[in-house]
């Protein structure tokens, strides 16, 4: 059964992937992986707070690893661990699509670099919506001096400008 689940994610039928984890879940609702593609198949299926809510149960299972599936059973693998970040930034993603930008804010002194770094679009233009654009100084401080870093941040400061930009265009009809 596991494997027709990672198979119809791969396969991107993501609807067929939800309902297999569904089906799973009644009968182990512990399983790290299970969670996590029924979190990602529900996100490209629009189903936004389903996803959210599965996605938040993967992170959770992960940090209580004692209790998941995996932990007690010698036979289950826990291919999704290495998608912990991924997951967060979906959660983010879901979040602005979700117009929840205050939560994206409340739990930006947690998130670590990796994670920002893949989501500053999403966390400038949610700073943005909430009128705090001096939060992205202080993102900006938080960097180091690598020069990398400082410039995937100015790219996409640079993109979120040009989108601002954009947005008040007059339309032209």
């Amino acid at each position: 059964e596991f494997r027709r689940v990672l198979f119809r994610s791969e396969m991107n039928e993501f609807d067929k992937c939800e309902s297999l984890c569904t089906k799973y879940i009644k009968n182990d609702n512990k399983n790290i992986d299970i969670y996590y593609y029924l979190a990602t198949s529900q996100k490209y299926l629009r189903k936004y707070k389903r996803s959210l809510e599965n996605y938040k149960r993967y992170l959770y299972l992960i940090e209580n690893y004692d209790i998941s599936t995996q932990a007690n059973a010698v036979e289950c693998n826990a291919d999704t661990l290495i998608h912990q970040d991924k997951a967060k930034v979906n959660i983010i993603d879901i979040y602005y699509k979700l117009e929840m930008y205050q939560e994206i804010i409340n739990n930006i002194d947690d998130i670590n670099i990796d994670i920002l770094e893949q989501a500053y679009l999403v966390i400038f233009m949610s700073l943005y919506k909430l009128n705090k654009e001096e939060k992205i100084i202080e993102i900006y401080k938080k960097l180091s001096s690598c020069i990398v870093q400082q410039n995937k941040f100015k790219v996409a400061l640079e993109g979120i400008l040009r989108k601002i930009k954009e947005d008040d265009l007059p339309k032209m009809y």
